[in-house]
């Protein structure tokens, strides 16, 4: 198995390929999702893994939001700080949010929920930060088979890939937490986009991978192992009950 410590959000080229989101499908799933909410200018929201502040600065610029983002990676805090000097970005991870109970109108994890290290405990922060009637979005990857999600675990680079969720056990600990979901879409298109893009730039996914991880030939058994879960992509917008 592939043993490669290494958090792919920190390599510049794999942020050159992805685009200034870092997502498939990019500001235009934000969008979508907002048409499902009642947030509006001056509604308090966090970006929960906001990397270089690109959505924190669209939600301000754009919607009028009192945004902030959540950040573990020191080096992303930096470069979206001198990118965007207005924005504020916490350093910290979802399971452990630095806001008061209640105090949050919504909370973003688009792409960034595959990379908690505890999904439960994730869920159970948000909804404890997140008003009575307050929006949780999420959009990220998930498996058709989630049978075979266990093997992908086993490799230690940072990557939604290696994370990715099954849709049935997510929509029950979201319930459990106290969310309705009030839209659940399947956006896989958004990730096929974003394949043809990187098979046209590299040539292959396989080049593709084993550039940006690093683990050389072990990738081949990772890249099988993402054919048998069937990688597909989704929507989310859950509503605090």
């Amino acid at each position: 198995m592939a043993n490669c410590s290494c958090n792919l959000y920190e390599n510049k080229a794999l942020r050159e390929s992805l685009g200034e989101t870092l997502r498939p499908g990019g500001f235009g799933i934000t969008k979508r999702a907002l048409q499902f909410t009642g947030l509006k200018e001056g509604s308090r929201v966090l970006d929960i893994g906001s990397g270089l502040g690109d959505t924190v600065n669209f939600l301000r610029e754009e919607y009028g939001m009192d945004a902030l983002g959540l950040e573990p990676s020191e080096l992303l805090i930096e470069e979206a700080c001198k990118k965007y000097p207005d924005i504020t970005i916490i350093k910290g991870v979802g399971e452990k949010i630095h806001v008061e109970e209640g105090s949050l109108d919504g909370a973003f994890a688009e792409c960034t929920l595959t990379l908690m290290d505890d999904l439960d405990a994730v869920v159970d922060e948000c909804s404890r930060a997140l008003r009575k009637g307050g929006y949780f979005i999420i959009s990220d990857v998930y498996a058709r088979r989630p049978e075979h999600i266990r093997e992908l675990q086993a490799f230690s680079f940072k990557s939604c890939l290696r994370g990715m969720l099954d849709l049935d056990k997510l929509t029950e600990k979201l319930k459990a937490a106290g969310f309705e979901i009030t839209l659940l879409e399947d956006q896989t298109e958004c990730l096929r986009q974003l394949t043809v893009k990187l098979i046209f730039e590299y040539g292959s996914m396989g080049v593709f991978w084993n550039r940006m991880s690093g683990c050389g030939g072990d990738m081949d058994e990772f890249r099988y192992l993402l054919s048998k879960c069937k990688t597909g992509y989704f929507l989310a917008v859950c509503r605090k009950n």
